[in-house]
This record gives C-alpha cells, structure tokens and sequence, in this order.
C-alpha cells in the first residue's frame, strides 16, 4: 500500500529532496563538498550548515538505497499511523519535521564534540534520522502487536522490538568503536534520541507499560 501525495507529504518530499542532492553529489565533488560535516571546521565556527546538510549527500549508492528504503517504511507508519488519533494532520507533520531534524543535529552534535580535534574525520548520510525515527516508532504506541511471530524473532509487543534494537545498536556499536568504515555510535544515539522524543510526546507510555509488564510477569 502507498498512501497518496497529500496523505504523505513530507516522507516523499523529503526522499525527493535526499535523492536528488545524494546522486548530483556523486557526479559533483564541489557540491558534495558543501554537505559534507567536518566537525574540526564547525566547531571552529566555520560550515555550520553541515550539522544539518550532511544528511543530504551520500557515499556511496547503497547507503543512499538502504537509508531511503527503511525511512520511507518506518516514517509510513510514524507519519500515516501511529499518531493519526492523538495529533491533528499538521500536528503531526510538525512533528515529523523535529524527529528528522533532532535525529540530524542532535548526534552530530555529540559525534563532533568527540571528534572535533580529528581533523580526517567527517560524515555524511541520512543514517540519523533514519534511527531516530525508528527509535520513536517502535515506541510510540509500545504495545502495539506485530502481524506475525518469526521462529528466530518471537517477539510480538512493539516495545520488545524497540528494547532489542536497543541492546543490538549498543552491542555494534561497542563491538565496532575503533570502526572507520560506519559511525555506529551515531546510529546509537539517533536510535536513543528516537525513544526519547516518544517519551516525551506520549509520556502515558511509561504508565501503560508499567502496567502492561506488572500484570504479564505476574
């Protein structure tokens, strides 16, 4: 199913957006070098549109395909589902504007303030606000069911989902610290940014897991 334009704006506008600067970026250097965060500059006072504009150029195609695939299936759900009883229509675009810029920023932020004395480090990538929307969408609605079970996967609430990918993005991310390749510490703090702003919108989450927990263990 692929909701309309006008049920959808800002998921298809802003993969249209992350399309287009991503492939001229890989057929011009001077442009993609516009995007690209240096967090040795920025924190210089220099380039600091980059907190922001790197999220709109990629390396390479598959990371571009790979972003865009698991945005455009969990923002589905965070921009056409999940909030459509609790926010009205512009509400909730608003809201999806702040998780996609707060998953930007926000780890850029803590990323450079680590490596703002590296001046060979820099990033680019949509990876942020791919996982900051995950981590909100998981959490939003915590108990909400999944179609199916999976034998390797029997899980079924969507908190037990939100909690797993919880402990797999911080066992990568400790595994592969000393890693050049991914920026698996940004996935982490995006992803926990991403449960956060849920907290923080639907803070009756907490009661109904605490109830939800008290009464299945007991």
């Amino acid at each position: 199913m692929f909701p309309s334009f006008a049920e959808m704006p800002f998921t298809y506008s802003i993969c249209l957006l992350v399309i287009i600067t991503s492939i001229i970026g890989f057929y011009n250097k001077r442009f993609y070098q516009l995007f690209v965060y240096h967090p040795y500059e920025v924190f210089r006072g220099k380039r600091l549109h980059t907190i922001l504009t790197s999220a709109l150029v990629h390396q390479k195609w598959w990371h571009l395909f790979f972003n865009l695939y698991v945005f455009y299936r969990i923002n589905r759900d965070v921009e056409y589902i999940i909030m459509e009883y609790d926010f009205s229509f512009w509400i909730i675009e608003l809201i999806c504007v702040l998780v996609i810029f707060i998953g930007v920023v926000l780890p850029n932020l803590i990323t450079g303030l680590k490596q703002k004395e590296n001046i060979a480090f820099t990033s680019v990538g949509f990876s942020g606000a791919v996982f900051c929307s995950a981590g909100f969408c998981m959490l939003y609605l915590p108990l909400d069911l999944a179609p199916k079970t999976y034998l390797l996967f029997p899980f079924r609430y969507s908190y037990e989902f939100a909690f797993i990918g919880l402990a797999i993005f911080f066992l990568v991310a400790l595994i592969f610290r000393n890693s050049k390749q991914t920026n698996h510490k940004l996935h982490l703090y995006a992803y926990v940014i991403g449960l956060l702003i849920a907290f923080t919108l639907r803070p009756k989450l907490v009661i109904e897991l605490v109830t939800h927990l008290t009464t299945r263990f007991n």
